[in-house]
């Protein structure tokens, strides 16, 4: 009676010598063969194993150039066996460091988004995250160098660093800041008003575009600036927050004061600033007694983008109306 025995095929590795990749990258490096295991390329279901199926697959495809992280590096020295054995061209291998996170650490999901659509929906733009990840590993002359157009024709795969870059979230950050305020206004209202499918008349639109370069100091990724749309764009809005309510009703003729000078103004943003100055000259008052609380009658805020530019863009009615408001 016959008993049938499952087994797996391995690759007999040389048992002496030396094996040297030229690696892009990473330069000569050699190994002892006496160090490689004989490795399975089929398993006992009879289905190879990835180190012969990739190996496969890329001599089908006529793939010239390898390149993947350095963690595969190993498996390099080991696939060029099986490359050997079958008389193929060995492929030219681009080993990169990994990508680590501020700890050191292989870079994962514990150190937050991953996945380049996580930070896309996070709001970081394509030239920010495609400047700082060719900056990760790559050194360009001058910042204007990252810049995608620049990049495709300066980049080369020999000047990639050898050592793992840290994936540091605050430059990231701080290059989509710069990234969106060299932008054309244009393209940041289009994209802001696509991702929260905002429906403006045209006074708001106006009101938005007017605004939007200095919000956008004040952010950093453009989905911030949804915490904005409350203020900029409610008919009815007033300020919910409780403290604030508070102070707003110690300073309720103040603010009734100023809503009735501003209401006989002629609308311009130099009389709507010597309005509030002559106010605040005749009642021998500071800015700092002004400022903030007119800030939170209009916005619900204490800080928020020139105060002169806010009431001139909310316009008479509107902003007479938020100071008028009863706390």
């Amino acid at each position: 009676m016959l008993i049938k025995k499952e087994f797996v095929i391995r690759l007999k590795m040389p048992s002496d010598g030396t094996t040297t990749i030229d690696d892009i990258v990473q330069g000569k490096v050699t190994v002892k063969n006496e160090i490689l295991d004989d490795m399975i390329i089929l398993r006992s279901d009879n289905t190879p194993t990835y180190m012969l199926s990739s190996v496969v697959d890329d001599n089908e495809m006529g793939i010239t150039h390898i390149i993947r992280g350095d963690d595969h590096f190993n498996n390099a020295f080991r696939q060029i066996q099986i490359i050997k054995y079958l008389n193929w061209n060995i492929p030219y291998y681009a080993h990169i460091p990994l990508i680590h996170g501020t700890d050191g650490a292989k870079l994962s999901k514990r150190h937050g988004a991953t996945n380049l659509f996580d930070y896309h929906d996070l709001g970081y733009t394509s030239n920010a995250i495609f400047s700082y990840l060719l900056q990760l590993g790559w050194s360009a002359k001058n910042d204007e160098d990252y810049c995608i157009d620049k990049a495709t024709k300066l980049f080369a795969l020999e000047n990639i660093s050898k050592s793992p870059a840290k994936f540091d979230l605050k430059k990231l950050n701080n290059i989509n800041a710069k990234n969106l305020y060299s932008m054309k206004i244009s393209d940041i209202y289009n994209l802001v008003i696509n991702r929260f499918k905002l429906s403006l008349n045209d006074e708001e639109q106006k009101r938005f575009k007017s605004l939007l370069p200095e919000l956008l100091k004040r952010v950093q990724v453009y989905t911030d600036l949804e915490i904005e749309f409350d203020w900029l764009f409610q008919k009815d809005f007033f300020c919910k927050d409780k403290k604030h309510q508070l102070e707003l009703q110690k300073h309720n003729l103040i603010l009734k004061e100023i809503g009735s000078l501003l209401k006989e103004c002629e609308w311009s943003l130099e009389n709507i600033k010597n309005t509030l100055n002559q106010y605040i000259l005749d009642k021998s008052l500071t800015f700092k007694d002004v400022g903030p609380i007119l800030r939170m009658a209009l916005t619900g805020k204490t800080n928020s983008p020139d105060l002169v530019l806010i009431i001139y863009e909310l316009g008479c009615t509107i902003t007479v109306n938020r100071l008028n408001y009863k706390y």
